[in-house]
């Protein structure tokens, strides 16, 4: 009779480690690929935009795709949202209302909508049901969660004060930020004796920004100078290279964008020109603002600080639209100083 013969103690132990040696060597490359993919649905996304804003110009005579009502002058098919000063709040509700269907979200007249919800307007041009996925990057798992249960959403995010209205649109926002100057003008200008400013980071931190005395909206795709080489839309906090993320104007940061010739791609921000000030364009200086993450997704800072000083880069590019963000130098020419 012939004897059967097992695994020794010692074969079924080199046979493990084996195994274990190469999960070791593959689930690097396993997150690697993952990761890759999420940055490639992303940067997908923002192609995407620029799909849409291409489309939106051709149709709506080169106008970028802003907020464009003006008080007493807009239609709407709501009767509660007419008689703002400023309407364009009430258009980012209208835009809610119809493609979500909650024909009764509250109004909102107390904020600006241009700074966290100026893809509305690429969103409604789309014309798909609210929330609409291509707004969130794979990452974002805050936003992804408050898209499932847009009503019931949790946690709440607050930012201090703001609306009811204001409260429960966070599941209509977007990851990607569209440039100030896809809204608003590229400088301060001079009329007669008197000085209008543009937009400005307010001075408490990255999440508000100084009300410009000039009106907003009314630029043009071809105002453009260097369309490959300005950034229209830009991932605001890169998820993609650190977790949890990291914002995107430090130089460690590796944000996806959207550029206005309508190609996308992940740029570091350590080679974008610094940019300048958009109410002081003759002064050879960037655009410096606080970092301070209070909302609860935020990444924290690179030190772990409360708040940390960041330079603007292609947030707030030297000579606006006008300018060059990757791939030259600093060049263009102000408006009126």
């Amino acid at each position: 009779m012939t004897r059967r013969r097992g695994f020794t103690l010692i074969e079924l132990l080199v046979v493990i480690a084996i195994i274990a040696l190469l999960i070791g060597i593959l689930l690097p490359a396993l997150g690697s690929a993952r990761r890759s993919a999420r940055r490639a649905k992303c940067v997908s996304n923002l192609y995407q935009y620029g799909v849409l804003m291409m489309g939106y110009a051709s149709e709506f005579n080169d106008y970028q795709s802003a907020y464009s009502w003006l008080p007493g002058n807009y239609r709407t098919e709501f009767p509660d949202l007419y008689g703002a000063s400023e309407p364009t709040g009430f258009q980012a509700v209208d835009i809610i209302r119809r493609l979500t269907g909650r024909r009764n979200f509250p109004p909102m007249d107390d904020r600006y909508p241009q700074r966290r919800y100026t893809h509305l307007i690429l969103m409604d041009y789309r014309g798909e049901a609210l929330p609409d996925q291509i707004a969130a990057c794979p990452e974002d798992k805050y936003l992804l969660d408050w898209q499932k249960d847009p009503i019931n959403f949790e946690p709440v995010p607050i930012e201090p004060g703001g609306s009811v209205s204001w409260k429960m649109m966070w599941p209509y926002s977007s990851t990607y930020q569209a440039i100030p100057f896809i809204w608003a003008p590229d400088t301060k200008r001079r009329v007669g004796n008197q000085t209008f400013t543009t937009v400005e980071p307010a001075p408490g931190g990255h999440n508000f920004f100084n009300p410009a005395r000039l009106p907003l909206g009314g630029r043009k795709l071809t105002e453009v100078a260097f369309p490959a080489n300005k950034v229209a839309w830009f991932e605001f906090h890169d998820r993609h290279s650190k977790s949890p993320g990291i914002f995107f104007a430090y130089k460690e940061a590796k944000s996806s964008m959207l550029f206005f010739d309508g190609h996308a791609g992940a740029e570091s921000t350590s080679e974008c020109n610094e940019g300048g000030r958009p109410n002081q364009p003759n002064l050879d200086q960037p655009t410096v603002f606080q970092y301070h993450p209070d909302l609860t997704w935020e990444p924290p800072t690179q030190s772990g600080d409360a708040a940390e000083q960041v330079i603007g880069h292609y947030r707030w590019t030297k000579f606006g639209l006008k300018g060059v963000d990757y791939g030259g130098e600093e060049i263009g020419a102000p408006n009126d100083p």
